[in-house]
């Protein structure tokens, strides 16, 4: 089955770091004879900088090979193919500087009678590097109906895959560590209920259980109970852990049951997420280290066989024509690549690679880092949610570009991947117009309201990038009574509310506490007045 991309949108901005180059191809009636022409334009900054001498298009079909090289003259090179034979087509395009390959890309697509074929070059500088992405749109799209029911077998050879080096030897150190999921998120403790998992509130439907609410919320208290050897944080841990295993439908799929907007689009109601399953296959992975029970190892499996295919009316994997593996956050009825939840849910394979030594797991691991590595650039831009490459950002609160540098840290700390170190270096110097205020101010905290209070006070607080945050009540002795907040958490303007309880639910005395805000190196500091 041939699945294809969406057409990608060409960056709407060029910054210093950036250079576009821009190839079109027609194609009329593409059969045995007929020509494929194609236009490849280099705006004159990038002939300058890179001193480009010449352009290198080779097209491969089912049939053939053609390639030819095109002096760089001026700023627009014009070229042919004849001959082209339709079916599976791979277009491929070298810039050339002497008589070395400066950079280069390709796109993969079909050729088929009356089509038209356009492609996109796009060259990238960071880290004194040079990258070349190729977009190749047909007129062939696939639907979600292309992917039910679609598996991607052990045996495909043709999935691209990043190169990890010393696997073995940091599989082994990161259980040694104890699995700490690599994003270090926290506990949401106003969200929890009396067996500590947690409900969220739809701004229109009211209460749910969130998939991905669960699954974060067991991260943390995984981390405490790493940190403290507290057996009631292991529970609470296995609490949500236990409630991802007994939630989730009979192709392990874990429902989403209120209604989404995405792409423009209702999302059908239910509605299942990648980015759940893969951290649900961490959590149960975590569980399975940390208990040795055979029913977490064998819904690990089965939140497995969901990264790995498509069942019923749900899709959320997926290769595209290029043999890109993707995990889709929201499925739409075309692929959207958001880039948070892939990244998130990948991570589930390698916890449960590091359980289980499943080379499928490594491989497909693997493979979503190829995607990221290769592709990353495309996610640097401002668009709709809809873009094929969805940036998913959030120009009011400028909230998930710092959660992407972080993302590219955190996997390029444990893996060692050049590639993402380029990533940050394009995603740093491109910030929107705007952030750099957010990312300067000084972090502030807020005096509750009400205070004195006799049943519940809300504190808000601003933080000014992501990281690790925490916001914790202290008795008058400086004993900790309560943590509100402590994760990592976007940048912006928040708010915790207290109860007057502390972290085991139980009522505390009136009197006088101090509530403190910890980011990175800032602490602020607070007093507040309980009267019952």
């Amino acid at each position: 089955m041939n699945l294809f991309f969406e057409p990608a949108i060409l960056f709407g901005f060029i910054r210093k770091t950036m250079i576009a180059i821009v190839v079109i191809l027609s194609c009329a009636h593409a059969v045995p004879g007929e020509q494929l022409l194609f236009t490849v334009t280099i705006d004159t900054e990038t002939k300058e900088k890179l001193l480009i001498r010449g352009v290198r298009a080779t097209l491969s079909t089912d049939e053939e090979v053609q390639s030819l090289v095109l002096p760089v003259k001026g700023t627009m090179i014009e070229g042919e193919f004849n001959s082209v034979s339709p079916g599976y087509g791979k277009l491929d395009i070298e810039l050339l500087a002497g008589s070395n390959t400066f950079s280069s890309g390709s796109a993969t697509g079909i050729i088929a009678p009356g089509s038209v074929v356009r492609a996109g070059v796009q060259t990238l500088f960071a880290g004194n590097k040079a990258k070349v992405i190729v977009d190749w749109d047909t007129t062939n799209t696939f639907s979600a109906n292309d992917l039910l029911n679609y598996t991607i077998s052990n045996d495909n050879n043709q999935i691209k895959v990043y190169d990890l080096k010393n696997v073995e030897e940091k599989a082994a150190a990161y259980r040694a560590e104890g699995m700490l999921y690599f994003s270090g998120v926290g506990v949401v403790w106003g969200w929890l209920d009396e067996k500590m998992t947690p409900w969220y509130t739809h701004p229109t439907d009211g209460l749910y259980r969130v998939p991905v609410s669960l699954c974060h919320t067991a991260f943390g208290f995984h981390k405490y109970y790493r940190e403290t050897n507290r057996d009631d944080y292991r529970q609470y841990f296995l609490n949500n852990v236990d409630w991802l295993i007994e939630n989730h439908d009979e192709n392990f799929y874990l429902l989403y049951w209120y209604e989404k907007k995405h792409a423009s689009k209702d999302l059908e109601v239910p509605w299942i997420s990648a980015m759940a399953q893969g951290e649900a296959l961490a959590a149960m992975s975590m569980a399975y280290d940390l208990t040795g029970e055979q029913k977490y190892l064998d819904a690990a499996e089965g939140f497995f066989n969901t990264l790995i295919s498509n069942a019923g009316k749900y899709w959320s994997i997926g290769l595209d024509d290029a043999d890109y593996y993707w995990l889709e956050e929201y499925p739409n009825p075309s692929f959207c690549h958001v880039f948070n939840g892939f990244l998130f849910g990948l991570w589930g394979l390698w916890d449960y690679y590091v359980v289980t030594g499943n080379e499928f797991a490594l491989k497909l691991f693997s493979a979503g880092i190829r995607s990221v590595a290769d592709n990353y650039p495309r996610w640097n831009v401002k668009d709709e949610d809809g873009s094929a490459y969805c940036w998913h950002f959030d120009w009011t609160q400028q909230t998930y570009h710092p959660i992407h540098l972080f993302q590219f840290e955190k996997y390029d700390e444990y893996f060692d991947i050049p590639e993402f170190r380029d990533a940050i270096e394009l995603f740093t110097n491109s910030y929107p117009a705007g952030i750099g205020d957010i990312l300067t101010e000084n972090y502030r905290l807020m005096q509750n309201h009400p205070n004195p209070f006799n049943n519940t006070t809300s504190i808000n607080f601003t933080t000014t990038s992501y990281e690790n945050v925490s916001l914790i009540i202290y008795n008058a002795l400086g004993q900790k009574v309560r943590r509100l907040v402590e994760s990592h958490i976007v940048p912006g303007n928040h708010t915790a509310v207290w109860n007057g309880t502390d972290d085991y639910g139980s009522n505390v005395s009136s009197g006088l506490y101090f509530y403190r805000l910890q980011a990175g190196g800032t602490v602020l500091t607070r007093k507040l007045l309980l009267m019952k």
